[in-house]
């Protein structure tokens, strides 16, 4: 276990150094970073793994943390960059999830949950048209809302997109058919279910009260950033 926990320890340190020179070198003097680490991920599940955190720490470079270690020019290049060549970046999502779809058993979990964790961080920056034209939302629902072992990262996906506004306005009919396959989906949960929770072993008991917290921050987002839409749709239906 200790050396477990040590090659994680160097691993992570190797990520964080490989992100420095990224920022200093991309995309200037290493113009297919993207390209390169996207193609040598379909070759292997744990260097996947490792490449979608690898993708996570630069998201969160640039689009959380670069304005207090870069200039804006610089934050505003690797922006447009990242925004350039995420349709690479989607493309491996998708080769990731669909060889899950076609054979359940065939994509390690952690892979999958790394995965979801980082088209999380994602959604909020990426071209809306990855999000509503595609089958992304639909496939979040249908094929890891279900399985315990992805939902909470599915949750998170989905809350990042309920909270999303700037040129959502077109999409509003995407946004109240998500909302709608939510509610389904919490429907579903076992009638009993705020019985059975006070008597559930603790580790159950605290997984579901992450949970239970993400539903409430995604019903929250939609209603807060959408209402407009909900009271379209329902004017329609009446």
């Amino acid at each position: 276990a200790d050396s477990a926990q040590a090659q994680r320890h160097f691993l992570t340190k190797l990520n964080e150094t490989l992100i420095f020179i990224v920022k200093q070198e991309w995309p200037h003097s290493w113009e297919t970073f993207i390209p390169d680490i996207c193609a040598a991920s379909r070759s292997n599940q744990s260097l996947c793994e490792n490449s979608m955190r690898i993708l996570n720490l630069l998201s969160e470079e640039v689009f959380d943390f670069g304005k207090n270690s870069m200039t804006a020019k610089k934050v505003f290049k690797l922006k447009a960059s990242l925004n350039e060549q995420f349709s690479q970046i989607f493309e491996l999502c998708q080769f990731i999830f669909r060889n899950h779809i076609s054979q359940p058993s065939s994509v390690k979990t952690s892979l999958l949950q790394q995965t979801l964790t980082t088209l999380s961080h994602f959604l909020m920056w990426i071209p809306l048209g990855f999000i509503f034209e595609t089958d992304l939302i639909q496939m979040l629902l249908a094929c890891f809302w279900d399985p315990l072992e992805y939902r909470i990262e599915c949750v998170k996906c989905l809350n990042e997109i309920a909270c999303l506004q700037e040129g959502v306005g077109q999409y509003q009919s995407h946004l109240v058919t998500c909302f709608s396959g939510v509610v389904k989906k919490i429907n579903e949960l076992p009638k009993d279910f705020f019985q059975q929770f006070p008597r559930m072993p603790a580790q159950n008991r605290m997984w579901w009260e992450v949970l239970l917290n993400q539903l409430a921050l995604l019903l929250s987002g939609f209603l807060k950033h959408n209402m407009s839409a909900m009271e379209t749709h329902r004017e329609v239906m009446n």
